[in-house]
């Protein structure tokens, strides 16, 4: 009876323990699942550092096969024997130890782990000590890859100090590195201030694509002329500067020159580079930055005055042969309304010097046409609204041109002008009668004579007879009726009525 008793006390037990270790792996399965689902890589060492356990992202990230590759390995040899410059690291500095020993947790995100095939990736993690019956027995590491985390980082740091046209340092990196070098060890400090000739021009009749072509192309030099120790930086449009540490004037001048001689050489879609450079030397921390930052600037401007005009007339010179390369029928036109301008100015008793003006103007009159696209300045049907827009504008886009250059100002405003009417249903501003300059007034029956007498594109060219009857017609309405009856008479050699 007791030996029957004490087999029934054992198999109850021993069914109470099997249903308590399908209890125990049921648990064990669920923590186990609970663990393979976090993105969070997880793994556990002993107080040796050793690996007691591991999850599936803590495989997947390190680039292991299973678990048994890490239980039972240190995990400090595994992952963080090395530095990120390849150099060992010391056992006694590994922080994730040195914590959990003295019951710390810790979070760092500024080390390196290594993977199993030998590269590194940024690592953030937080290491937590484990206790059993109040005493440490190891510790839980949770850790991510943040690589991806870093290189954002990296990238909002590069743009927040550089030009994102360019890829040169920005006022904000000018600014700080201002600060950085005002002390002793950087004198004697060169400072070079440098503006970009022209931009506004090319910008205005080749358009700001070019434009930024052109910038980009001035940094590229800036940065081939200068040397390690040197610092390159776009102030913003087409300002720049060189902070030269250790530097004395005639080595800046030198530097310089070495980038002004490549800006000769190059070109952008046949535009030529033009930087005037002003620059001052700070031999002694008792001169103010700003003070040689001044002298630098004033130093550019005035080059400026003598180096700019000469680069406008030659962007000027090259917009005239850019437009003329587009369309040929624009070149001859040029040169016939120059010369009906020039006769019709000494029909009406002009001095020479304002023939020679009128004859310039008459030549550059359609010179803002160089924004109009070839497809619409050479189109043989007729013109959409939209397309008739574009070209409307070329009188202000021609004014913007010519008014870069001071001795062409007036010549702007006759340019602006030339599509006025008499009755002012012209464009741009819908100025009538004398209000609209003498010049443009001329131009304006030239142009319009030349276009009617001249095969087009979109149309024939009509007979002399009918080209002379169609101003006739809109004389006091589109013509200034004065000279129109001086154009058909003295120019034309016929009779006005």
């Amino acid at each position: 009876m007791l030996i029957n008793k004490l087999e029934e006390k054992v198999e109850e037990r021993t069914i109470e323990l099997e249903k308590t270790n399908i209890i125990l792996k049921d648990k064990e399965r669920s923590i186990r699942l609970l663990l393979n689902s976090t993105a969070e890589a997880i793994y556990g060492i002993d107080i040796n550092g050793n690996c007691t356990f591991c999850n599936a992202s803590c495989l997947r990230i390190l680039g292991y096969e299973n678990e048994e590759k890490l239980i039972g390995k240190n995990m400090y040899l595994l992952l963080r024997a090395k530095n990120l410059d390849g150099t060992i690291s010391n056992a006694d500095e590994c922080k994730i130890f040195n914590e959990f020993n003295k019951g710390e947790s810790i979070h760092v995100d500024d080390e390196v782990f290594w993977k199993s095939n030998g590269t590194s990736f940024p690592v953030e993690y937080y290491s937590y000590p484990q206790y059993s019956d109040g005493k440490i027995i190891g510790a839980v590491i949770t850790f991510m890859d943040i690589t991806k985390r870093k290189k954002s980082e990296d990238d909002i740091i590069y743009l927040s100090y550089h030009d994102q046209l360019t890829g040169l340092y920005n006022r904000r990196y000018f600014d700080e590195e201002l600060n950085r070098i005002n002390n002793e060890s950087s004198i004697p400090l060169s400072i070079a201030m440098a503006d970009m000739n022209g931009l506004k021009l090319v910008n205005d009749s080749f358009g700001h694509a070019v434009g930024d072509k052109l910038i980009k192309k001035v940094a590229e030099i800036m940065k081939k002329g200068c040397r390690d120790k040197d610092v390159a930086i776009r102030l913003g449009g087409d300002e720049f500067v060189i902070l030269m540490p250790n530097t004395e004037m005639h080595e800046a001048e030198n530097i310089i020159n070495g980038i002004n001689d490549m800006a000769l050489k190059e070109k952008v879609e046949s535009v030529d580079i033009s930087i005037s450079f002003g620059y001052a030397t700070r031999k002694s921390t008792k001169e103010s930055i700003d003070e040689i930052l001044k002298i630098a600037e004033d130093s550019m401007y005035k080059k400026k005055l003598f180096e700019s005009p000469s680069m406008r007339s030659k962007t000027i010179n090259t917009i005239i042969s850019t437009l003329h390369e587009k369309n040929k029928t624009e070149q001859e036109h040029s040169y016939r309304v120059s010369e009906l301008c020039k006769q019709l100015g000494e029909a009406i008793g002009m001095s020479k010097v304002d023939i020679e003006e009128l004859k310039t103007a008459g030549l550059l009159h359609d010179i803002g046409k160089i924004a109009i696209g070839e497809c619409i300045l050479n189109k043989k049907g007729k013109l959409t609204d939209e397309e008739w827009e574009q070209v409307k504008k070329h009188s202000e886009v021609g004014y913007r041109i010519l008014s870069t250059v001071n001795h062409m100002s007036e010549m702007a405003e006759y340019v602006l002008y030339h599509h006025e009417r008499w009755d002012g249903g012209g464009y741009p501003k819908g100025i009538m009668k004398e209000a609209i300059p003498l010049q443009s007034r001329i131009i304006a029956i030239a142009d319009s004579y030349d276009a009617m007498i001249s095969e087009r594109a979109y149309r024939k060219p009509l007979s002399e007879e009918a080209t002379i009857d169609e101003l006739r017609s809109n004389a006091g309405t589109q013509f200034d009726p004065e000279l129109v009856n001086v154009f058909i008479e003295k120019v034309l050699g016929k009779s006005f009525k």
